[in-house]
């Protein structure tokens, strides 16, 4: 028999001042630019720290907000973290509200809850995806995105969770997907082998604009640095 886990969390939090976003160019994004040119510009970035989600844990997304009208507004963040995109699927459901005052910048990094998920393997497919919606103070639009992380296909072995920096990232990812899709598959990644032979090693992060929060770091099996 399956179940259905919906868990309400909310959370509030007053905006800090912060510089730059330092964000991944995987994982979730959103860039609004609300204002037309010329009038007091009001725009939020909203972007991961990591490009993956964990198969259980927590997921680090930074939001910076600049707010030059004069009056006090409100950004509500509403994820639902999930474990399959279709059938009977556990859901893990998390808001924030983040304050950015009149004529003034806002930042401050959000640690998302992830839903756990079970290598019950029933659905033939690993993955987990989180789902965002931006509804900010009226009459400013709302924005949503989708981050989908697979942990495993029909037929393929488990790969690690794993994450690793900027600098691994850019030398080595390449040669790092191909051997690992050579591993889960039997073909390079981007090969012809029949069966999907794109795979990732594992999700960048840029180390210097990471979080303190430890949160940020549960749930992944493995995380590779270097200074060179």
């Amino acid at each position: 028999m399956s179940h259905r886990a919906v868990i309400p969390l909310t959370l509030a939090l007053i905006g800090i001042q912060v510089g730059t976003i330092g964000a991944q160019s995987g994982g979730l994004s959103i860039k609004r630019t609300y204002t037309k040119p010329g009038d007091p510009l009001i725009s939020l970035e909203m972007s991961s720290l990591i490009e993956r989600l964990p198969p259980s844990g927590y997921h680090p997304v930074r939001v910076k907000i600049i707010n030059d009208s004069t009056i006090d507004r409100t950004w509500n963040f509403s994820f639902v973290s999930s474990d399959s995109s279709f059938g009977e699927r556990n859901r893990l459901r998390s808001n924030f509200s983040v304050i950015c005052n009149a004529t003034s910048v806002a930042g401050v990094d959000l640690i998302i809850p992830v839903v756990s998920v079970l290598n019950t393997r029933a659905s033939k497919q690993l993955e987990s995806i989180l789902d965002v919606t931006v509804r900010p103070s009226a009459p400013l639009p709302q924005s949503s995105d989708r981050l989908t992380t697979e942990m495993a296909q029909e037929k393929s072995k488990i790969w690690p969770s794993v994450i690793y920096s900027e600098k691994i990232q850019t030398l080595n990812g390449n040669a790092l997907d191909k051997a690992t899709a050579l591993h889960l598959y039997g073909a390079p990644s981007g090969g012809g082998g029949g069966w999907r032979s794109q795979a990732e090693f594992g999700g960048g992060f840029l180390a210097k604009s990471m979080p303190d929060d430890w949160r940020a770091y549960v749930g992944y099996d493995a995380c590779l640095l270097t200074d060179l």
